[in-house]
């Protein structure tokens, strides 16, 4: 493996794991809000990680 694509790997890596990080604490942190993401009618494909 070339040292470019162990750059691109570890990149790709640490968005993931920053997005997913990111989701689960908002939806945890709404947990128990009524107006919170994890209580709106909306698909799930619409949620976007802010």
């Amino acid at each position: 493996m070339s040292g470019k694509e162990k750059t691109i790997r570890q990149l790709v890596k640490t968005a993931v794991e920053c997005y997913a990080s990111g989701f689960a604490d908002r939806h945890i942190g709404e947990l128990d809000d009524p107006e919170g993401v994890i209580n709106m009618k909306i698909p799930k494909e619409m949620i976007l990680c802010r």
